[in-house]
């Protein structure tokens, strides 16, 4: 039996003696984890998760798989990192270009009419720009011998 190929992104276990978010060993200090600060970082993350944040992808992937293990008293965090993560007004942002993103999409597709519901064309016009003849351009006839179906 052949066996597929699995599209899901494989995450691999995040570092416990790093950041949990930037997952790299920086001069700052590194603090504990607290309930407080778990429950923070698990609402940062569904939340941004919600409003597909396309850059933070990884960091939200190892923030929730680590977040669902028993492991949770051993997470650490770099006080900058857990500030920009869990930062309310970079998520009313994200909300806010999902909103714009998917109210641009239903205008899409709302706007997308029939040929019935289409306007007329006026033939004694100009075909592309629907005006009258200029004064110095004129309007030529156009037409073929064959017909395409």
């Amino acid at each position: 039996m052949n066996e597929r190929a699995s599209l899901k992104r494989s995450t691999p276990a995040p570092s416990y003696e790093n950041c949990i978010i930037c997952q790299k060993f920086k001069r700052d200090t590194l603090y504990k984890a607290s309930t407080q600060g778990l429950n923070s970082l698990r609402q940062s993350a569904e939340e941004r998760r919600k409003c597909r944040d396309v850059d933070n992808t990884d960091k939200i992937d190892k923030i929730v798989n680590a977040l669902e293990t028993e492991n949770q008293e051993k997470l650490h965090w770099h006080k900058s990192c857990f500030a920009v993560f869990t930062d309310k007004g970079k998520i009313s942002r994200l909300k806010a270009a999902l909103r714009s993103s998917s109210l641009a999409e239903t205008q899409l597709t709302t706007s997308a009419g029939l040929r019935s519901r289409t306007a007329t064309c006026d033939w004694k016009l100009c075909l592309f720009c629907q005006k009258e003849e200029r004064k110095k351009e004129t309007l030529c006839s156009v037409t073929t011998f064959r017909v395409r179906l």
